[in-house]
């Protein structure tokens, strides 16, 4: 009887192990490059959102000092938003600027020689360039042939270290419209860098619905992409970008669990009361809460065999309490990490993730939430 219950548990083991080998043969994203996505970290101020754009800026931005402190501190690899607009001049989408391509390979191997995986992400700041692409037929074009300039650039860089990431979070009014544009841009990206590993997201600002949307594409070797900023009332609360309601909101607590709301105060709008209200009484918000959602991102990824990474969590800080914020990043990083999903938190120079500061360095207390050498 025991020989039969070890022959059943081995062949239930084999099984087992077949099934996941299949899954994982659909992709042909080395493992190496699916590890190196581990634990990241956006630079966001240095080719996007920067007013400086002097030579010792895109030059200087980060010292070699920088740089080595976040791969101290655990990090694999980094994200670099790139504005696109700096990239693509629609008269001419197959030539880009040779200065910024300069800086921008200076950059890369910078990292690289850091031990630092890089995120080449294209990342529009205003809505109406994203708007417009997906609309414009000969915008989608250039912006076609500009992305196939650049990854023919980028190619001589390592593909096991530089990744390209299609676009940061499309949000088109028909959510139909972004996979085949997707498609279109990966393709060309694919046919300007043949090795290199590319980076993709559903619509809706890369959320999990958006992702939870995609097929994946007949392309291999490429990585689907989320973001996470769920519950938008607590993460987002007081962003001065947002819409009137979201600035509103002060002192949203996490979890909303176990009474922990208390009396909300008075938002000023029916809106903004209701929204808390629900927060705080119908949807309870917790460790296991985000667990769920993420489990839907990890399942969709199972399904179809892909690898999956997240390129944006975070809390943005100015109102929201910081203990409850801390909370929120180690539930969230921990949930991550029990599925196998890589993050990219936002950000290292941004107040959202470990808010750098020259004099002070990188935020201890968001280091050792995340489970990071601090």
């Amino acid at each position: 009887m025991m020989k039969l219950r070890t022959f059943m548990l081995l062949l239930l083991a084999s099984l087992l192990l077949s099934v996941q080998g299949s899954l994982m043969a659909q992709s042909g994203v080395p493992a190496a490059r699916v590890e190196r996505l581990a634990k990241g970290v956006n630079v966001t101020r240095w080719f996007w959102l920067n007013e400086d754009t002097s030579d010792d800026h895109y030059q200087n931005y980060l010292s070699d000092e920088q740089m080595q402190a976040i791969r101290d501190a655990g990090f694999t690899h980094i994200r670099l938003p790139i504005e696109p607009k700096i990239l693509l001049d629609e008269y001419f989408p197959d030539q880009i600027d040779e200065a910024l391509l300069g800086y921008l390979d200076a950059a890369i191997a910078r990292f690289v020689a850091h031990d630092l995986g890089v995120i080449v992400d294209v990342h529009a700041f205003e809505d109406d360039f994203k708007s417009r692409l997906m609309v414009d037929t000969e915008m989608q074009n250039d912006f076609a042939i500009m992305w196939k300039t650049l990854a023919a650039h980028l190619n001589t860089t390592d593909p096991d270290r530089v990744y390209f990431e299609v676009m940061n979070e499309p949000s088109p009014d028909d959510p139909s419209v972004w996979p085949p544009l997707q498609a279109k841009f990966a393709a060309a990206i694919r046919e300007g860098a043949p090795e290199h590993t590319i980076i993709v997201g559903g619509s809706d600002w890369n959320t999990i619905g958006g992702l939870l949307m995609l097929e994946p594409l007949p392309d291999t070797n490429i990585v689907y992409n989320f973001h996470f900023y769920e519950p938008f009332i607590f993460t987002h609360q007081g962003a001065t970008w947002s819409d009137e309601t979201v600035q509103r909101f002060r002192g949203i607590p996490y979890p909303s669990t176990n009474g922990r709301c208390g009396e909300m105060p008075d938002f000023r709008t029916q809106s903004a009361n209701d929204w808390a209200y629900g927060y705080c009484n119908n949807e309870p918000w917790d460790a296991n809460t985000i667990d769920r959602r993420v489990k839907q991102a990890a399942d969709w990824a199972a399904q179809h065999g892909v690898p999956i990474t997240t390129n944006e969590f975070g809390v943005y800080p100015l109102v929201a309490p910081y203990s409850d914020r801390l909370q929120w990043l180690e539930d969230v990083r921990k949930a991550f990490e029990r599925y196998n999903i890589g993050w990219t938190l936002w950000g290292y120079d941004d107040a959202f993730g470990l808010d750098y500061r020259e004099s002070r360095g990188m935020d201890k207390a968001v280091l050792t939430v995340l489970g990071m050498n601090s």
